[in-house]
């Protein structure tokens, strides 16, 4: 609501809710920390698909992860399971009382990708891996977009190759882009961006 003709939830900063208010609706908000794990989440079925299927695509993809990830939640997949089917097991998120977790060791280092493992032995990627190295941290992270968003730009040609190409491209050559070289352009990308977030959970370790 744009009250006060400053856009959305936008208040003079005299009349600005204060903390924890919700700046909408005011309401107060009040972490639940004591909440009982054996807690049985409830929620109507496919509600999560709907709400992720009115984020749009970009947004959906962008929560998600991947437009892939995204077809997968659409096509009716958990998407905590989807979520979590990329994440290290020390840092994967659960509804409450969706069942046991392995207690964390505080000191636990994050398990060692393997595209990050044999880029570090000198393996494939092992030159990408050295150029990153002496960078900041900040511009890993920045070459991490980069190549999320070069996957997600593969994975919108290959479910709709002429949002790429022209109508004028030979029938072969567009079902060599799609069903070869696309997939194959984005397995590789996958593994430079694991050995990446490889690169990046080190550094904030270090």
């Amino acid at each position: 609501m744009d009250q006060y003709g400053q856009g959305p939830g936008v208040y003079p900063k005299t009349l600005a809710p204060k903390a924890p208010a919700h700046p909408y609706c005011r309401c107060h908000l009040q972490p639940l920390t004591g909440l009982d794990a054996r807690t049985k989440w409830q929620e109507r079925p496919g509600a999560a698909q709907a709400w992720i299927r009115a984020q749009g695509i970009n947004d959906g993809a962008s929560i998600m992860g991947s437009r892939e990830r995204l077809k997968m939640v659409l096509d009716g997949a958990d998407p905590v399971a989807v979520h979590n089917s990329r994440i290290d097991p020390m840092y994967q998120v659960r509804l409450v009382g969706g069942g046991d977790v392995a207690p964390l060791v505080v000191d636990r280092m994050p398990v060692m990708n393997e595209s990050y493992k044999i880029a570090k032995e000198g393996g494939r990627h092992g030159g990408m891996l050295k150029n990153y190295s002496d960078l900041p941290r900040q511009m890993v992270e920045r070459g991490l977009r980069s190549i999320e968003g070069q996957i997600s730009k593969h994975e919108e040609w290959i479910a709709d190759p002429f949002s790429k190409l022209t109508a004028t491209i030979d029938a072969d050559a567009v079902r060599y882009l799609k069903e070869r070289k696309w997939p194959k352009d984005v397995a590789r990308l996958r593994e430079e961006a694991d050995v990446l977030r490889g690169l990046v959970e080190e550094m904030k370790n270090a």
